[in-house]
């Protein structure tokens, strides 16, 4: 398969299997040292809102204003300020023009932020493998800089126990005259809340649901597609587990990429004749029953973590308690078979 052909295949989808979007989005919550070090990865950016000209001078009075007031206990307890928040996306691939990344950012950030509080956010691109990520660095703090009358934060008493100051009184100099302070920044408003969802796995899913709200409009109906669940390596593993999951996956993904080409050189066969479009538009696609037991074949492979192969050997496919040569042969003998298989339902995959 060309890289021509790969780009066949769309960057967002359904899963086939349990009906969930599949695409890249990342969130994550920048301390102080992190945030720092995303500031110096800004080089130039997409859109930004709330923020004045001079971005990077804005990001870094941010930053010393969050330093200022980090919480004290960040010592004692081990507890981080959070100096702002980041999210990564990958863009699809017909989102190609500047125009439609610029409304993508707004689009987001609007569905994101329903209450429209005006807090100040920035998003640039970063182009990894080919493919474009846009990056979202969002402050929870509304950008005020102006001058506001300083007040009182509790009741103030005398030695008589009456009240002198009540809270929320505004300061007076010697002369009867409010005194003002310079506010660069408000309190935080949590636009991201995580205390409403049982999990943070269905916080992503909300949010992966906003993404696709503003997608559709975009690039049209979400094609779907066949997806293997993939393990991560953790850091604490042992190398050569590593490399197990490294191995497995790498199967994984093939076996999902190739049914997923065939799927859409089906589809293609369709949307080229518009009679047999329309005809078959609530009908299977051709051969989606064979490429879609094929997939599942392999799917149970991979879940069983075993497999007999023609001649009937059982081979262990496990990313432990295997060794690892071997691992990489019964993985080899397994795409061969897979690969033999494709070829007899479409061979044209393989081209």
């Amino acid at each position: 398969m060309t890289c021509n052909q790969i780009e066949l295949l769309e960057d967002i989808a359904i899963d086939i299997n349990d009906q969930h979007i599949k695409t890249y989005i990342n969130f994550k919550l920048l301390h102080l040292e992190t945030f720092k070090k995303e500031i110096n990865n800004i080089k130039s950016f997409l859109v930004k809102e709330n923020v004045p000209d001079d971005y990077r001078k804005f990001l870094y009075e941010l930053y010393r204003y969050e330093k200022k007031h980090q919480y004290k206990y960040t010592k004692e307890k081990g507890y981080k300020t959070v100096a702002a928040i980041r999210i990564e996306i990958l863009l699809p691939r017909k989102i190609k023009k500047l125009s439609d990344q610029k409304k993508f950012a707004k689009q987001y950030m609007k569905e994101c932020n329903p209450i429209h509080y005006d807090i100040p956010w920035i998003s640039y691109i970063v182009q990894r493998n080919e493919s474009n990520y846009i990056v979202f660095v969002i402050s929870e703090r509304e950008y005020l800089d102006c001058r506001v009358a300083d007040i009182y934060n509790r009741n103030y008493k005398s030695k008589t126990g009456a009240i002198i100051h009540s809270k929320g009184d505004p300061k007076l100099d010697k002369n009867g005259k409010v005194i003002k302070k310079h506010v660069l920044f408000s309190s935080k408003v949590r636009i991201f809340t995580f205390s409403k969802f049982k999990c943070f796995e269905l916080f992503m899913q909300d949010l992966t649901e906003k993404l696709v709200m503003v997608l559709k409009p975009l690039i049209g109906s979400l094609q779907k597609r066949f997806v293997l669940k993939k393990r991560n390596a953790k850091k604490i593993w042992h190398f050569y587990n590593g490399k197990c999951v490294i191995e497995v996956n790498h199967v994984k993904r093939y076996v999902e990429t190739m049914c997923n080409y065939a799927y859409t050189l089906q589809r293609a066969k369709v949307a080229n004749n518009a009679y047999e479009e329309a005809r078959m538009r609530n009908s299977p696609t051709p051969l989606f029953k064979e490429i879609s037991n094929l997939f599942y074949k392999y799917k149970k492979r991979f879940d069983k973590q075993n497999y007999h192969d023609q001649t009937n050997q059982l081979r262990e496919i496990a990313y432990i308690n295997v060794p690892l040569d071997q691992l990489q042969a019964n993985l080899y003998q397994l795409k061969k078979e897979f690969i033999r298989e494709l070829e007899m339902i479409v061979p044209q995959a393989l081209k």
